[in-house]
């Protein structure tokens, strides 16, 4: 049954929403969440540290637009995020220079 359709940020496709994928506040049908799941694999990321809209720090690929939490990053890839912990400093450095 389809009470609660989502509509597929990249290809359009109206889906149940308990079919969909969510990444950040992108949502993704099943064929396009595979899709994007095999670029991530495949990227030669690049990380830069970043705080979600959830407010969690983590890492931002800047060649896949992927986002991984910090807590999250040492069990997707055996080892802590390359400059974990290092966001908040960063924005408080940033608040401060512009205020």
């Amino acid at each position: 049954m389809m009470d609660d359709l989502q509509t597929c940020e990249h290809c359009g496709k109206s889906t149940d929403i308990e079919e969909c994928h969510r990444h950040e506040d992108v949502w993704l049908c099943d064929s396009c969440d595979k899709e994007w799941r095999e670029h991530f694999k495949k990227c030669d990321h690049n990380w830069t540290p970043h705080v979600n809209e959830m407010g969690e720090d983590g890492q931002y690929c800047t060649r896949c637009a992927g986002f991984v939490c910090d807590e999250d990053f040492p069990l997707l890839f055996g080892k802590s995020a390359p400059s974990a912990g290092k966001c908040r400093e960063i924005l408080e450095e940033a608040k401060g220079a512009g205020g």
